[in-house]
């Protein structure tokens, strides 16, 4: 079960030398809501160097709101750099301050005054929700979709290349690189003994980095005991410059020191290194995956199987592994009505990758038996995607829906994906307790349109 990730070990990553691992602390720290991470967020939003993790840590302090946070983002609006300061102004935004976008202009630039800004209309806040959801699937450097009104979000040739998290990641994103299908790798112990500290490392890259991943791969030799193997899946689904890959170690028996891993994807490659102890006693092989999401969305999983041999022995001679990643579709939504706007978030991200989501509301046809026609869906769907909560936790149509789904355990053992993102993470029921439930990033507007629902059923 995947666990909140840990604080302090957050706050000590916005110092790292990597500007991709400052920016993706940034963004989990938003996501985890502690306001103790309020004024180092304000430090790194003021001296940061790269503009790019300045602009995630504004995001970041408007998920965690509060006077110190307005007033750290007001400080930031004499940001240096445009681009930063039109984040600021965002950020402001979603904390209910409006804020005149054309404050502390480029030197060069003359102040105009800004319009009233009209009172907004149902399509305007529908397609902020919508513009806010991709920001945190895909990374601010993603490329945004066309919008009925693309004028008000054009964006200078300055500002875009501005966008880029660093001069590789530009450089890739100009090239054709920038358009293939990125590569999973996993690089772990040939064999391990028992009570004995080791390192699993993953990749995401392109092919033509191939060669210098292996070459990185080989000097964690010594910590995978002396001999290495890997494991290797390209992509079934296209990875936008600036997405989020998380990354989730999942092996019966064995506990990583952290549960799960971000990196935002920069041409040529990334990694995630997790470090593991073996328990005493182990079974004859340790068996497990690496689950990869891009944003909330598993999009495929890399297998791992390790020898297990005693003290002095040497490891087989085995065969790296070359899976094919499964395009993941369709996926079956298992929700509660009363959750309607997060599924609704997946289901616009899931089409954004262009894959499938089976949801009741769109996919039953009108004649149809509801009850018999949901569980023929289940078992044509590749993915039983539980999206758990207290809402769904108490739905008797929820718990009808995973009795069935369990009968494909046995030939699929991954086939039901339970997602989470309230805390606590509600109970699971004893027959899902062995199931791996992942953590799951929701928006604040999808949190917020969840509580709306529930109050317009209150005081209806």
């Amino acid at each position: 079960m995947s666990q909140q990730p840990d604080f302090e070990s957050l706050i000590a990553q916005l110092s790292d030398p990597e500007p991709h691992v400052r920016w993706s602390a940034a963004r989990r720290l938003g996501q985890l809501g502690d306001q103790r991470a309020v004024e180092p967020l304000g430090v790194v939003l003021r001296d940061d160097k790269n503009s790019d993790v300045r602009r995630n840590a504004a995001w970041a302090l408007s998920q965690l709101g509060g006077a110190r946070a307005v007033e750290l983002l007001r400080a930031a609006l004499a940001d240096e750099r445009e681009v930063v300061r039109k984040s600021v102004i965002r950020a402001l935004g979603r904390l209910g301050i409006t804020v005149d976008d054309q404050v502390q202009p480029e030197p060069e630039s003359t102040p105009q005054p800004a319009p009233p800004a009209p009172a907004p209309q149902a399509a305007e806040l529908e397609e902020a929700v919508e513009v806010a959801e991709e920001e945190i699937v895909f990374g601010d450097v993603a490329a945004k979709p066309a919008k009925k009104d693309e004028s008000r979000r054009e964006r200078t040739t300055a500002d875009r290349e501005d966008i880029q998290p660093s001069a590789s990641a530009a450089q890739y994103t100009r090239t054709d690189d920038s358009t293939q299908l990125p590569h999973f790798a996993a690089y772990y112990p040939a064999a391990v003994k028992p009570a004995a500290p080791y390192a699993l490392m993953v990749f995401v890259h392109l092919e033509s980095a191939r060669a210098q991943v292996e070459e990185i791969a080989k000097g964690y030799t010594a910590i995978m005991g002396g001999s290495q193997r890997s494991a290797g899946v390209t992509s079934a689904v296209k990875v936008d410059v600036g997405s989020l890959i998380t990354f989730v170690p999942v092996i019966a028996g064995i506990t990583f020191d952290a549960p799960e891993r971000v990196v935002a994807w920069q041409p040529p490659y990334q990694s995630a290194t997790f470090l593991f102890t073996t328990l005493d006693t182990l079974p004859a092989a340790l068996t497990g995956y690496v689950q990869v999401y891009q944003g909330p969305l598993i999009i495929g999983e890399i297998p791992i199987t390790m020898q297990v041999v005693a003290a002095g022995q040497p490891a087989a001679t085995t065969p790296n592994k070359a899976a094919e990643m499964e395009h993941l579709q369709p996926v079956f939504a298992s929700y509660s009505h009363r959750d309607t706007p997060v599924m609704e978030y997946f289901r616009r991200s899931y089409a954004r990758l262009g894959q499938k989501m089976l949801v009741d509301v769109y996919d039953l046809r009108s004649g149809e038996h509801w009850a018999d026609r949901l569980l023929d869906m289940i078992g044509e769907s590749a993915v039983f995607q539980l999206f758990w909560s207290e809402h769904s936790a108490q739905s008797t149509y929820c718990r009808q829906e995973w009795e069935h789904a369990l009968r494909y355990l046995d030939d699929r053992p991954r086939f039901i994906r339970p997602v989470w993102w309230q805390d606590p993470m509600p109970a699971p029921p004893p027959e899902l307790a062995d199931l791996h439930f992942q953590r799951v990033p929701v928006p604040v507007l999808t949190r917020l349109q969840v509580i709306l629902a529930q109050l317009r059923r209150f005081f209806a």
